[in-house]
């Protein structure tokens, strides 16, 4: 059980393990996250340019502080810009506008 967390101005190459060290991107977060994680945005505009998936993972929360707007390049999907596939479950979204 981990805390995972995003800022605008993040890396994705970082470990996103505090606000300091957050990831810049949700997809970012989403991909390094596992089962009974949380996830944490801070309130900004975020374009995401590749699906967010939470395939098979259980239990996560993704919760924006502050107003978080998640908008999708659609240039650079596929069929979808959020999966959640392959028999995840609990998985709570709290205070993020789509």
């Amino acid at each position: 059980m981990a805390d995972i967390y995003v800022v605008q101005n993040g890396n994705d190459a970082n470990l996103g393990d505090t606000w300091t060290s957050a990831k810049k991107t949700i997809c970012a977060a989403f991909s390094s996250a596992n089962n009974n994680d949380s996830i944490f945005i801070s309130g900004g505009d975020y374009i995401e340019t590749e699906t967010l998936t939470l395939s098979g993972k259980n239990n996560i929360s993704v919760i924006g502080k502050g107003k978080v707007n998640i908008k999708f390049n659609y240039a650079y999907l596929g069929d979808y810009a959020v999966s959640f596939l392959n028999a995840s479950t609990n998985i709570t979204l709290k205070n993020l506008s789509f």
